[in-house]
């Protein structure tokens, strides 16, 4: 029943997140795809297999560069930033014996008409700058299209505007790299490198025009009622609509209201409160930056009041994503021991649940490394899952064909036609004979007569499974019951999957 209710918690999670910002989904996707490359890369580099190792460390720096793209202000992005510099350092060095040095190849000249490579060094440099090109010609560029268009979540003009301005800023400092770099290496007039110079300007020039097309279009914010009324009524709507729902939640014992103040809260901080903050900022700007001055231009001291615990409550928001990790942690750990103890038909079930509560895990982290590598235990726990469920056999049945024949009615009628499932029966086995299931006086009333069933829903179906229920048929209760169908109802006992390749239907 619980792995139930965390699914659909889950359900509800993912609906909540792609209805208010689905940019956190991605976000924690980019992450797993940069520590997955970072971590194959590390292992093929071992293994001495360096264009492996260079090939899966370009996967990883893609995806930290999708996940700035996403949101440069990313507490993560710091780290793998690090961390994908001193895999390219050590890669450098180790593969550094592996390289021919320059007496080996000096004969070897390009072919006549054909352009020479790019040395090393600027060869990296012209492979960083086509990626923040790129950023800029299509992340980039889809940010500022839509604030243009008022489809923008993430706040106001100018926090988007500033946010590409320091991309436009980056990608002018790698096309400089690529200048130096070139140049040492003798081949500034390259094609490749002009083309690459050249590239950048033009881009450049182009997005420096949508962003002050989106300056151009932002509206200072207004103040609600009047500079008496503004700040209290903004603090009032702050603490209904956000504060109060996102704390109250955190600290609630059911673990889908952890999840859905840690959802709540990413919504806030990249969807609101840029707004709220630019309207804090533009009441200081105007009437004072601390209380008292704000009561001195104003004459009266609730504004200052609202005003400085809007800024105090804001900083409570802060602190609050390493509380909720700490909550997190110990509900993933519990998880993660209890994996194996999970009936068969809620393990796949409650393996997705754990990946749903680590990705929080991960997304609350001061450090990453410190969250269990749980896609890597999800993955070892499925083989052993799969393992075990491949030395289950099917048995053979016995019986005659009149019972068989009863076996294959009541089954098709009472289990493939229940309504509450979506059950397709593949087969079933008599596994032994009659037995009294009721009496009377003592005599008998009723026999039934062991079986196996093994039915499909749809999601067994794609997994190659079935699920087995050894189950008693039973005959109507009666003054002279007989062994012999029809079968009037059943009883219940063990359940557990089994290839559905091993499961049989009898001959009748």
């Amino acid at each position: 029943m619980q792995t139930r209710v965390y699914l659909s918690i889950l359900l509800f999670v993912s609906a909540l997140t792609f209805t208010f910002h689905a940019a956190s989904a991605d976000e924690a996707a980019h992450v797993r795809s940069a520590n997955d490359g970072l971590r194959q890369s590390q292992n093929a580099m071992f293994s001495r297999k360096f264009d492996e190792a260079l090939q899966k460390l370009s996967i990883a720096e893609e995806a930290i560069a999708a996940l700035e793209a996403e949101n440069p202000e990313n507490t993560q992005l710091k780290t793998l930033r690090n961390k994908a510099s001193k895999m390219k350092t050590d890669l450098e060095r180790k593969s550094a014996s592996s390289t021919p040095s320059p007496s080996a190849s000096a004969g070897a000249k390009p072919s006549v008409g054909s352009t020479p490579a790019l040395p090393r060094d600027t060869r990296e440099a012209h492979r960083l700058l086509e990626k923040a090109i790129q950023s800029l010609e299509t992340s980039q560029k889809k940010r500022l299209e839509k604030v243009i268009s008022g489809e923008s979540t993430e706040g106001g003009a100018s926090f988007v505007a500033q946010s590409v301005e320091r991309k436009i800023k980056e990608a002018s400092d790698l096309a400089t790299a690529l200048e130096e770099a070139a140049n040492r290496d003798n081949v500034i007039h390259h094609p490749t490198v002009v083309s690459a110079i050249a590239q950048t300007r033009s881009v450049t020039k182009a997005t420096e025009a949508l962003i002050r097309t989106v300056l151009s279009t932002e509206q200072a914010p207004e103040l609600d009622a009047s500079s008496l009324t503004a700040m209290p009524e903004l603090l009032e709507r702050f603490r209904t609509e956000w504060l109060n729902p996102i704390v109250n939640a955190a600290y609630e014992q059911d673990f889908a209201k952890t999840q859905e103040a840690w959802k709540k809260l990413e919504h806030f901080n990249k969807a609101v409160r840029p707004s709220i903050q630019a309207q804090i900022d533009t009441f200081a700007a105007k009437y004072g930056s601390d209380r008292d001055a704000i009561e001195k231009a104003l004459g009266d001291s609730a504004p200052g009041i609202a005003w400085d615990d809007l800024r105090r409550e804001l900083k409570r928001l802060d602190g609050l994503p390493s509380e909720i990790h700490t909550r997190v942690m110990d509900q993933l750990r519990n998880m993660i021991t209890a994996l194996d103890r999970n009936h068969d038909f809620f393990r796949i079930e409650q393996q997705q649940d754990t990946l749903a509560v680590y990705a929080i895990a991960l997304a609350t982290a001061t450090d990453p490394a410190t969250v269990p590598d749980v896609p890597a235990i999800i993955e070892a726990d499925t083989k052993a899952y799969m393992d075990k469920i491949s030395q289950v056999e099917w048995p053979e049945c016995i019986g005659d064909s009149e019972t068989r024949k009863g076996a294959r009615s009541y089954l098709l009628e009472h289990w493939e036609k229940d309504p509450k499932h979506h059950y397709t029966l593949l087969g079933f086995s008599i596994t032994g004979d009659w037995s009294v299931q009721t009496q009377s006086l003592g005599s008998p009333t009723s026999y039934g007569i062991p079986v196996q069933v093994a039915l499909q829903e749809p999601q067994d179906k794609e997994a190659g499974l079935a699920r087995v229920f050894d189950i008693t048929l039973r005959t109507a209760v009666s003054d002279k019951p007989g062994k012999t169908p029809p079968f009037v109802s059943d009883t219940v006992g063990n359940s557990w999957h089994i290839r559905a390749s091993k499961v049989t239907m009898p001959t009748e």
